[in-house]
């Protein structure tokens, strides 16, 4: 595509003007040492090739030039708008160091018809810059592809890591993948437990929490007027549970805990744990296997070795196609704050990571390759209120000597949802018939409501 614009640029338009130019004086203008300027008529030639010149000098507004001649110099650059509101018919840049033109740079010029860019240092180029609005939406938007979007996809992930626990009893609870992944299959979707909060429990009766103010009770007859309560742990059975005082000036209490019958002892959540240690080293394999169903392309996102798979991790920028995603490198992306990171790991957050394939199918499908963006979808714990991260609880459950036991644990973490987008192109003639033919169709009727306005709208 980009040999095809050089192409385009080095078309002359229109035959070269054959009236004689005569050398004119430059002093009126502010132009480098060396510049020669040449007038005929009403237009004028700059000749500035060859003074090793490392700029492009900004020439006046609505001068009207037929050649602007800067080759042969040491020009790396095409500024913004450095042509705006000139006429000119031929740009020669020809043998310089380009190595970047502006989007902007030929922006607002009038008449440009030649343009000569061989022999620069240019790796790229983007047509937009010299197109109509018609080509652009033709080449540029690849007006010329049939395109599908209608892609199928299938995701699995897998999760590498061992995580560290200190326990109360000093001891060390080591967390594998069979524990910190929860549930262990998801579509399109992951959960990553980084902190939690376990409470062994038995079926059977006991006070109510201790750090909810309204089960708090002077008499059974308070329990029994509010065992509706919706922050309930249990079902409570109207009776008010006094503890015994320690002191020797009072007996008890004078407040007790309303009864329950349920899952004891209560759960104890206001206190959270500092997160596992080593969660951020925990890595996450991503595999994508899509489709174009209409051209019947089917594409991997593991296209590399598995020597180099087995040792990559992502980077945005020495292995963005690498499929392996380190949780440290996501929050970095995702989070700057190491406050926030910290908040993350501890009370949870939900992460999305798009994978986006935009495949060329004119090009090497080799060139088919994913894009990945990364997301933060919870609001920062700073800006909740009413619930911080993203937790939820299960249990596991047994019977021992006829008695009901469980293990409820309070999982926080890292929810990461997988979205897969992306579209292919290939050409097709009749695609191109349809878009040329609208083209000629929309300035029709551009022409037929310029004269409308023109015969009927304008006073004159």
């Amino acid at each position: 595509m980009f040999l095809f614009y050089l192409s385009i640029i080095h078309l002359s338009l229109s035959q070269d003007s054959h009236f004689p130019y005569m050398y004119s004086d430059c002093t009126h203008l502010i132009l480098p040492p060396r510049c020669q300027c040449y007038h005929s008529g009403n237009e004028s030639q700059l000749h500035c090739y060859n003074i090793q010149l490392d700029f492009i000098p900004k020439l006046p507004n609505n001068m009207r030039w037929h050649t602007l001649d800067f080759s042969l110099n040491h020009i790396k650059t095409i500024p913004s708008y450095v042509f705006s509101d000139i006429y000119v018919e031929k740009i020669d840049l020809h043998t310089n160091h380009l190595q970047t033109i502006d989007e902007t740079a030929f922006g607002e010029i009038q008449n440009l018809k030649q343009l000569f860019m061989n022999h620069n240092q240019l790796k790229e180029f983007n047509p937009n810059i010299l197109t109509s609005p018609g080509v652009t939406l033709v080449i540029h938007k690849k007006g010329y592809q049939e395109i599908d979007t209608s892609i199928i996809s299938s995701v699995t992930l897998r999760v590498k890591g061992l995580g560290f626990r200190q326990t109360d009893d000093n001891h060390t609870l080591v967390i594998d993948g069979a524990d910190y992944i929860v549930p262990p299959q998801e579509n399109n979707a992951l959960f990553l437990m980084t902190n939690f909060i376990r409470t062994h429990q038995q079926e059977k009766r006991c006070e109510e929490s201790p750090f909810d103010q309204k089960t708090a009770c002077p008499d059974n007859a308070y329990c029994q007027t509010t065992k509706n309560y919706r922050r309930a742990n249990g079902k409570w059975t109207g009776r008010c549970l006094f503890r015994n005082d320690t002191s020797a000036n009072r007996s008890r209490s004078p407040l007790g805990r309303c009864e329950l019958e349920g899952w004891c002892p209560v759960e104890n959540d206001v206190y959270v744990p500092e997160p596992i240690r080593d969660a951020l080293n925990f890595t996450i394999y991503v595999k994508n296997f899509i489709e174009f169903p209409r051209f019947k392309v089917i594409r991997k996102n593991f296209q590399l070795n598995s020597s180099y798979l087995r040792h990559c991790n992502y980077d945005s920028v020495t292995h963005k196609t690498c499929p392996v995603f380190r949780v440290g490198t996501l929050l970095d992306i995702v989070e700057s704050n190491p406050t926030e990171q910290h908040y993350m790991l501890k009370l949870g957050a939900v992460i999305r990571v798009k994978i986006d394939w935009n495949c060329n199918l004119d090009k090497s499908l080799d060139f088919c390759l994913p894009e990945y963006s990364f997301t933060r979808l919870d609001a920062a714990d700073k800006e909740q209120w009413f619930t911080h991260g993203f937790n939820f609880r299960f249990a596991s459950h047994w019977k021992h000597q006829n008695r009901s036991y469980r293990t409820l644990t309070k999982a926080f973490g890292l929810r990461f949802i997988i979205s897969v987008s992306g579209y292919a192109g290939r050409f097709d003639l009749m695609t191109l018939a349809l878009n040329i033919g609208s083209l000629v169709g929309i300035l029709g009727l551009v022409k037929f409501i310029c004269d409308c306005v023109a015969f009927y709208v304008h006073p004159q």
